[in-house]
């Protein structure tokens, strides 16, 4: 939240308009991440679907013609309908009668609220996790 109020200044000042004015920018691909030891990809199975988040709806509305359509979801750690693309599409996949849909969350959101169960999902102080700042370069 401190990143957010201090990447702010430049924008209220005027001084992102001359070079040096104080934007922030975090190259994330510059950095010695080695992402592949980090998410390993190796542990997904061969032949496992994937479909981007930013394309969820389509892929609900089955707008992508997927050769199997999505009947059941588990969203943990996410809130679709306010982080994603295309909300509308997104709300309407989730309202089918046929999409049998799990949520993990602290709080009822948008998206659990279309859940036929939710179950309780653990803070960040309660389980290990390793994850990527954004604003220096360590991992917490």
């Amino acid at each position: 939240m401190v990143d957010r109020a201090i990447s702010s200044l430049p924008a209220l000042v005027g001084a992102w308009r001359h070079v040096g004015g104080g934007a922030l920018q975090f190259p994330v691909w510059e950095h010695p991440y080695k992402f592949d030891v980090i998410c390993r990809p190796d542990l997904i199975p061969q032949g496992t679907r994937v479909i981007n988040a930013i394309q969820i709806g389509r892929a609900l509305t089955n707008e992508m013609n997927l050769d199997i359509p999505i009947k059941s979801m588990m969203c943990w750690n996410a809130n679709p309908v306010t982080q994603a693309a295309e909300t509308d599409k997104i709300i309407t996949g989730l309202m089918r009668e046929d999409l049998f849909l799990v949520s993990a969350e602290h709080f009822l959101s948008d998206t659990a609220s279309f859940a036929d169960i939710v179950l309780p999902a653990s803070m960040g102080a309660e389980m290990a996790d390793m994850v990527l700042s954004w604003s220096h370069l360590h991992l917490q």
